[in-house]
């Protein structure tokens, strides 16, 4: 199998009146008939600082979404496995808050030892953790257009289906407002409703390393509708 030649920063980078625009390898090949140059920034391509040339993913976000579709849909039996395995679990047993109250109360040192350590041991994903929580602050969407999205969504959180009644019952929270793209816009094309739990979970992970198939709550169907909503049904709920 022969590899792929790999281009220089020049070939896929260049520059129009100060303005930095990158290539989309995968454009041509999946949409032939629309410009394969984008804008190199966060609307058009997810983040990747591994990528020491510019931060920035390969394929542009629009691509990136269809070959992530691809992908999933490739491995729909062992998708359905996982998300059959999660399911039977009793939704009790995924998080009881209650029951963690409780063995804090009773393990005190336990509980403040391993705190301590789980700070030292993850500096960067907490200091990722707290800035996402600060971007929470600032969503720009009024409470018409959340009671929308989260009618949209069933009343439930889009990752893992937790009704917002249980969410309220077992964790004593409301669905939160989800940021999809952790450092992406504020409105309602970024915003899908989501459980304690998943919120959580999510942290400063990019959507796509985060719910795959590898995720036991994955769903294929509601990994679509997610899809479908960023994609273009927002924009008949935003005023």
């Amino acid at each position: 199998m022969l590899k792929r030649k790999k281009l220089e920063y020049n070939e896929t980078h260049k520059e129009i009146n100060g303005t930095i625009y990158k290539l989309c390898t995968k454009h041509k090949e999946l949409f032939p008939n629309e410009d394969e140059w984008k804008l190199m920034d966060n609307n058009n391509f997810y983040i990747n600082k591994q990528n020491k040339k510019d931060g920035f993913h390969t394929w542009c976000k629009k691509c990136a979404i269809i070959l992530s579709q691809t992908r999933y849909s490739k491995n729909l039996e062992q998708t359905r496995k996982y998300a059959k395995e999660w399911n039977q679990i009793p939704e009790v047993n995924k998080r009881n808050i209650s029951i963690k109250k409780i063995w804090k109360e009773n393990n005190k040192e336990k509980h403040i030892t391993h705190m301590k350590s789980f700070r030292e041991n993850n500096k960067e994903k907490l200091k990722q953790y707290t800035l996402k929580r600060k971007m929470n602050k600032d969503h720009k969407i009024s409470k018409g257009e959340w009671e929308t999205c989260k009618k949209y969504f069933n009343n439930a959180c889009a990752y893992c289906g937790m009704t917002e009644e249980n969410a309220k019952s077992i964790y004593n929270q409301n669905l939160h407002k989800e940021h999809v793209e952790n450092d992406g816009k504020n409105d309602l094309s970024n915003c899908i409703p989501a459980c304690r739990v998943c919120n959580s979970k999510k942290i400063a992970f990019k959507f796509e390393d985060w719910y795959n198939k590898d995720n036991p709550i994955f769903d294929e169907k509601r990994y679509e509708i997610i899809i479908k909503w960023l994609n273009e049904d927002y924009k008949e709920y935003k005023k």
